[in-house]
């Protein structure tokens, strides 16, 4: 297994405390990518990576025979009129070794 980025490391630590089912975006984990000083791209990965190893699925709403990622509007004051993704906590347990990364 190839080994996480730090900016993974901090999210999958968040995750830990988030109850199975659970549905979150990009706003929920700020307050710990902030203390990491994680970049823009470091941020946009770390959902990606954790979906790609099963702890996080995009929440997906049909529609007329469609489907859609859902989505909603950002509650950080400089991301006003952005939307940010939505993701569903898995019910797959975090490995203590994963989250144990240190953050640049």
């Amino acid at each position: 297994m190839t080994p996480i980025s730090p900016a993974t490391a901090v999210l999958l630590r968040f995750l830990q405390t988030v109850p199975t089912n659970a549905v979150l975006t990009a706003d929920a984990w700020r307050t710990e990518a902030d203390a990491a000083q994680l970049n823009i791209a470091e941020r946009g990965a770390a959902p990606r990576n954790a979906a790609r190893l099963g702890y996080l699925e995009p929440l997906v709403v049909e529609h007329a025979g469609r489907r859609f990622l859902a989505c909603e509007p950002s509650s950080r004051e400089h991301g006003k009129g952005g939307r940010v993704l939505a993701y569903v906590r898995t019910d797959k347990a975090i490995p203590v070794h994963l989250c144990q990364a240190v953050a640049s």
